[in-house]
């Protein structure tokens, strides 16, 4: 690209801040935050609270 638009991204301006777009992600924006640490603690203690509630109602399933 040339000119005025090089070094910007398509629909934005110079000088917008990144994830301030519709294209966040574009700009290398996360919005789940899943890159976070605290983010990936909250998914593994999710998918661990799902498998442990799956595997009690299996359990209770099983014995009837």
């Amino acid at each position: 690209m040339t000119g005025a638009t090089a070094g910007t991204t398509a629909g934005m301006t110079p000088g917008t801040p990144p994830g301030t777009t519709p294209w966040a992600l574009a700009d290398g924006a996360d919005p789940t935050g899943l890159s976070s640490p605290l983010g990936q603690v909250v998914m593994v203690a999710g998918l661990l609270a799902a498998i442990v509630v799956g595997l009690r109602w299996w359990w209770g399933q099983r014995r009837k």
